[in-house]
């Protein structure tokens, strides 16, 4: 079976996490070696790719001048092209490791998305929530298959976008484990560990009132390993003295 693959929001030095999600999951695919995978590319993400999977590479630039502004110009510009691509190459899948508001679509052959959150239909504004259900939904709704990273995020796809339960299946996120098993801290006690980006919809406040009710009934400390943003300066730090934690 001939894949191909949409890798063109890979950056060059980009590391956020669908991206790392992203060529973690091809670098497996590749090594598993069951599949022919075409990976279609952006200039500025094509070495890095190549370094990564030494495979079939197919360069594609989906961004114009006009589509960086809006996005729903972005996917029917490209359709059509990338229809072009997976005629050429004979490819009969189409993979999608992060199904996003303005990404591509390839509506020619089987299509099969991966879907991180629906953040973007609840999250920006009732004007900017209303314009991603309108152009989101249907993107969800045109995938043969989709896969959800958690039971939460395919609860959100069939609720909010109407799509049958047995069209989504869960696969949740993988890990690379440490290779020396040396933690960057010390602490004698258990602990929860949260990694996470600390913006307003990732919602760590709640779990920092959550473990402010149990801390006296429980032996573990919680971490939070993540960059300070904004949001953590004007409102999280400032809760996290406040509870004394």
């Amino acid at each position: 079976m001939r894949v191909l693959v949409d890798l063109t929001f890979i950056t060059a030095n980009g590391h956020s996490g669908v991206q790392t999600f992203a060529l973690r999951l091809v670098q497996e695919l590749v090594r598993h070696n069951t599949m022919n995978f075409i990976f279609m590319v952006s200039d500025d993400g094509k070495e890095r790719v190549n370094n990564l999977v030494h495979g079939h590479i197919v360069v594609y630039n989906p961004q114009t001048p006009l589509s960086k502004r809006f996005y729903w110009f972005n996917r029917f510009y490209n359709a059509k092209r990338i229809n072009s691509i997976a005629k050429i190459e004979k490819a009969e899948v189409y993979l999608i490791p992060y199904v996003r508001v303005n990404g591509l679509t390839c509506d020619s052959i089987r299509q099969v998305g991966i879907v991180h959150d629906m953040a973007s239909c609840y999250l920006s504004g009732n004007i900017k929530n209303f314009v991603s259900r309108l152009f989101f939904i249907p993107l969800l709704r045109s995938m043969d298959k989709l896969i959800a990273i958690s039971n939460n995020t395919k609860k959100e796809i069939i609720e909010i976008a109407n799509i049958s339960n047995d069209k989504v299946d869960v696969v949740y996120n993988s890990m690379v484990p440490p290779k020396s098993g040396i933690m960057p801290f010390e602490t004698n006690s258990p602990y929860i560990l949260y990694v996470n980006t600390l913006e307003k919809y990732k919602n760590v406040e709640t779990l920092i009132r959550a473990f402010d009710l149990i801390k006296e009934s429980i032996p573990h400390k919680i971490i939070i390993k993540a960059r300070k943003t904004t949001h953590y300066e004007q409102y999280i730090s400032p809760l996290i003295e406040k509870l004394g934690l």
